[in-house]
């Protein structure tokens, strides 16, 4: 593996992480604030999760078609976070995970869309793919 790939292997694992672990502080904040959450909440909060863990693994394999989706929904969780910023009321400290997450999203978009290191990880991770 030439330094370029391992450059994207290990931005790949840490960007990775960091979508989870927003996506746990999601959860978490959700079912702290809100004292009315249904199991039906609960279980599609636990879908979430373990599908985005899911599609994060392929990311993480190099897989094109994980790639495109991961972006399609990164763009999309800009968009919410956004309007998430613009649309609710409270203080900058209370909209601050908001910026946060739409950056996080951001970091997504270029790293899996248009990085170098990560295209060069893909393509070490795919060479005995046919």
């Amino acid at each position: 593996m030439n330094e370029l790939a391992k450059e994207g292997k290990q931005r790949t694992a840490t960007l990775c992480i960091g979508i989870l672990i927003f996506i746990v502080y999601g959860i978490i904040y959700q079912n702290m604030v809100s004292t009315d959450i249904g199991l039906i909440t609960k279980i599609f909060q636990g879908i979430k999760l373990l599908l985005m863990l899911g599609l994060l693994a392929e990311v993480y394999k190099g897989k094109k078609w994980a790639r495109i989706l991961t972006v399609i929904v990164s763009i999309i969780g800009v968009f919410g976070s956004v309007s998430g910023y613009v649309f609710l009321d409270g203080s900058l400290i209370d909209k601050l995970p908001f910026l946060i997450t739409a950056g996080l999203y951001l970091v997504a978009i270029y790293h899996f869309g248009f990085a170098k290191s990560y295209k060069a990880y893909c393509t070490h991770q795919n060479r005995y793919d046919d």
